[in-house]
C-alpha cells in the first residue's frame, strides 16, 4: 500500500504501537500472538479517472460516514481537511510553532524528547487568536471556534496578517494559560483583554518588532487595570447606545463597544496612564453625595437613587446622612 491513511482506528493503532515498542520478545509474540484486528482497506482502482480533488472528497465522505456510529467529535473529522494542513505547515515554517490538527497528535514527539511542548498550540487556541487579531470577537467566544472557522481564510492571510495571528496567540497564552498548556475554556473578558492588548502592542511597533518582553508587559497591564478600564468606558460613556439591559440590570456592553472606531483611541489614552485614571475613579468614588433639598424623609430614598446621578453611597449611609439631617433641623 502507498499513502495509507486511517480513517476510523487512529487511537487503536496508536496504542497497540506503543506495547510494541515498550516490550521485546519474547513478551512480543505473548502479548500479540493470539490477537488480531478486524481491518477494511478501501482503495481506488487504478483506473480510476478520478482527480486528486476528488479523491479527497470522497475520502472525507468515507471518514464521515466511518466515523458517524463512533463518538467522533465533528473537529476531528475536520482535522483532515488540506487547508488546515497547510496552515498547520504555514504556522511551523512562520513561526516555528505544532499546530495540533489532532489531539494528541504530537504525543510521540513529547514522548521521545524531541518536541517541545510549550511550542504545541492546541487548534481551539489558534482558531481563536487568529479570530482575535482578525477583530472577529464573536467568533473567538464561539463555544465551538475550530468547527466554525473557516480554513482557507487563515491559510490565504498576507504575511502582515498572518504575524498578527502569532501575536495575537502569544498575547491569549499570556493572559489565558500564563505560558502554561491549557485546554480551558476561554471567557468572554479573556477574549476582549487579549484584543486590547493586541491593539495596545501593535500600536507601539510594527508586527515585524514585536517582541516577548513588550508582549508580556501589555498583556499584565490590561490584566492588572482592567476592572479599572471598565469602570472608565462606564462613565464616560452614559448614552443608551452603548449599554444593554438584562435580568440582572443595565450593562456596558464590551463586545459592541469594542466595534466602534474610537476604541484604539480610547485604550491609548487610558493604559498610557492607568495609574492616574485609578485615582481619578477612586476619588470619585469616594466623594460624598448629599440628598437634594427634595429628599425629605427615608421614604424619598427609591426615587432618588434610581436616578442617574453618578457614585451613590451606601444606602445606610445615605438614611444615617437624612437622621442626621433632620436632627439639625429639629
Amino acid at each position: 500500500m502507498v499513502n495509507p491513511q486511517i480513517i476510523n482506528g487512529g487511537q487503536t493503532a496508536y496504542t497497540l504501537s506503543q506495547v510494541f515498542r515498550d516490550h521485546e520478545e519474547p513478551d512480543r509474540s505473548k502479548i500479540f500472538g493470539d490477537k488480531e484486528v478486524l481491518v477494511k482497506i478501501i482503495t481506488f482502482d487504478i483506473e480510476s479517472k478520478l482527480g486528486d480533488s476528488q479523491k479527497l472528497k470522497l475520502i472525507e465522505a468515507i471518514s464521515r460516514a466511518t466515523n458517524s456510529q463512533s463518538v467522533v467529535s465533528h473537529a476531528d473529522r475536520r482535522s483532515n481537511e488540506e487547508d488546515l494542513k497547510i496552515l498547520q505547515s504555514r504556522c511551523f515554517d512562520s513561526f516555528g510553532i505544532w499546530l495540533e490538527r489532532k489531539r494528541g497528535e504530537f504525543m510521540d514527539g513529547i514522548r521521545e524528547g524531541y518536541i517541545d511542548p510549550a511550542l504545541i498550540v492546541d487548534r481551539n487556541l489558534f482558531v481563536r487568536a487568529a479570530a482575535i487579531a482578525c477583530g472577529r470577537l464573536s467568533l473567538a467566544n464561539a463555544k465551538k471556534a475550530f468547527v466554525r472557522s473557516d480554513f482557507s481564510a487563515f491559510v490565504s492571510a498576507p504575511e502582515e496578517q498572518f504575524l498578527r495571528y502569532n501575536i495575537a496567540l502569544q498575547i491569549l497564552r499570556w493572559i489565558h494559560e500564563e505560558k502554561g498548556p491549557i485546554r480551558a475554556r476561554l471567557h468572554g473578558v479573556v477574549v476582549y483583554q487579549a484584543y486590547v492588548a493586541l491593539l495596545l502592542v501593535t500600536s507601539k511597533t510594527s508586527e515585524t518588532e514585536v517582541g516577548q518582553e513588550l508582549i508580556s508587559e501589555v498583556a499584565n497591564a490590561v490584566k492588572q487595570h482592567w476592572f479599572n478600564f471598565g469602570q472608565h468606558l462606564e462613565r464616560t460613556y452614559q448614552e443608551d447606545s452603548y449599554w444593554k439591559n438584562s435580568r440582572k440590570g443595565r450593562n456596558f456592553n464590551i463586545s459592541d463597544y469594542l466595534k466602534r472606531d474610537h476604541v484604539l483611541e480610547d485604550v491609548t489614552e487610558f493604559f498610557d496612564a492607568p495609574d492616574r485614571h485609578g485615582q481619578i475613579l477612586r476619588e470619585e468614588a469616594t466623594t460624598e453625595i448629599r440628598p437634594p433639598e427634595s429628599v425629605q424623609s427615608a421614604q424619598d430614598i427609591g426615587e432618588f437613587i434610581s436616578k442617574d446621578t453618578g457614585p451613590i453611597m451606601p444606602v445606610e449611609l445615605f438614611i444615617q446622612s437624612i437622621k442626621e439631617d433632620d436632627e439639625k433641623s429639629g
